[in-house]
């Protein structure tokens, strides 16, 4: 769940379903810590297990410290964790707001989708919006459209990567084909999306978006 934080699938929230929960704190997420991330469980003999695995297999009990296995140093720094801490009240206002711009996104971009092909993603309930992930249409050289956005003062960014693209798994795929995950590699384009945006910031990005497609 490493871009989900905050986002409910079927009643129940991202990083509760299965053994493990892993989110990430990377820089582009919705709640940061610059890297790291976090692991939840509600077992305690995987909690046990993973706070090993991060020390070194390091465990701590009364009689001191003892290396029961091996591991590496995974560990968050404190000044990290309470940056993350100091986050988490406001992370659900966020994600509020983060859906809000969604939705306004959809409704500026509706003419240009209908116009050019544009895909724009489904208004999934439940999602928290860590990215704003487009289709482009085929035939539009993403890194050109990439280009004309930052010459008109806007970011933007590869919406996906995919695994069937990258040389150390595609040397296993074979013959695989993959067809709809490769054409999304190439075609997804990720927008700005900050909850601190405002109509007149999504309009802005609007407008350059149609001045690079159209």
């Amino acid at each position: 769940a490493a871009e989900a934080i905050g986002s409910v699938w079927n009643g129940r929230k991202a990083g509760s379903i299965g053994a493990f929960g892993i989110f990430s704190f990377h820089g582009t997420k919705t709640l940061t810590t610059g890297e790291g991330g976090a692991v939840v469980t509600r077992s305690r003999a995987l909690y046990e297990r993973v706070c090993a695995l991060r020390s070194h297999g390091m465990v701590r009990s009364e009689a001191g410290v003892s290396f029961e296995g091996p591991g590496l140093n995974y560990r968050l720094t404190d000044f990290q964790a309470a940056l993350g801490l100091s986050q988490l009240p406001q992370l659900a206002g966020w994600i509020e707001q983060r859906r809000a711009l969604a939705v306004s996104y959809h409704e500026r971009l509706a003419g240009l989708s209908e116009r050019c092909g544009l895909g724009l993603p489904p208004l999934s309930e439940g999602h928290s919006w860590q990215t704003f992930m487009l289709t482009l249409p085929e035939g539009v050289e993403r890194a050109e459209v990439i280009h004309q956005l930052r010459e008109r003062g806007v970011e933007s960014n590869i919406g996906a990567q995919v695994l069937s693209e990258q040389p150390y798994v595609r040397s296993y795929l074979g013959s695989w084909s993959l067809s709809e995950s490769r054409a999304l590699h190439h075609r997804s384009l990720a927008l700005p999306l900050c909850e601190r945006y405002g109509e007149v910031e999504l309009q802005r990005v609007v407008s350059a978006l149609e001045g690079a497609l159209m």
